[in-house]
């Protein structure tokens, strides 16, 4: 035998067969009952109040942990910024240093303190912590040059120990303003 007779023989074979199969029992009612169970279980959720509740807590937790962080960072800052503000008028208006410092230091430093807030804000945390620690220290000798000028008004050294330190602090502010415009802002 060829293979084309094969094939005949195959087709006839094949004709022969029936098209159909009836089964031996009805499966449809099985199948329906187990599509019915599972469209039950599905539209049936296990416990919706409970995956609420953890899904408002979590948000409840996560907003009062922004909100707390977004409060402290503004206190910060802000209560930075008054120290700096103090700083000057205590030089300024209680020691009576105005008459020793240089005509334009308040106003430059008003201007400078601005730009230097905003300089801060470029910085990294420990740039910053850094940055702020030198600060304070050059507002404390002020301060210290200050209180000795109160005992000794008439004191030339003193008088020239707080033109340099109040010059030194606008150099400072100054020097921080031009680090910070090196720095690539934090949305870039």
């Amino acid at each position: 035998m060829n293979e084309r007779e094969i094939e005949e023989a195959l087709d006839v074979r094949l004709a022969q067969m029936p098209r159909e199969i009836a089964p031996r029992r009805d499966l449809w009612p099985a199948i329906a009952a187990r599509l019915q169970e599972k469209d039950e279980a599905e539209s049936t959720p296990q416990h919706p109040r409970a995956t609420y509740a953890w899904w408002q807590l979590g948000a409840a937790v996560l907003l009062v942990g922004l909100s707390s962080a977004t409060t402290w960072v503004v206190t910060m800052r802000h209560q930075a910024a008054v120290e700096r503000v103090a700083a000057v008028e205590f030089v300024r208006h209680e020691l009576g240093a105005s008459a020793y410092l240089p005509v334009g230091y308040v106003q430059a430093r008003q201007e400078l303190t601005v730009a230097f807030d905003e300089s801060l804000a470029r910085l990294s945390p420990a740039t910053r912590q850094v940055v702020e620690t030198n600060l304070r220290e050059i507002e404390r000798s002020l301060k210290d040059i200050g209180a000795a000028l109160a005992r000794d008004p008439g004191n030339a050294t003193l008088q020239q120990l707080l033109v340099a330190a109040s010059t030194q602090e606008l150099r400072y502010l100054d020097e921080v303003r031009r680090l910070a415009l090196n720095v690539p802002s934090k949305g870039a």
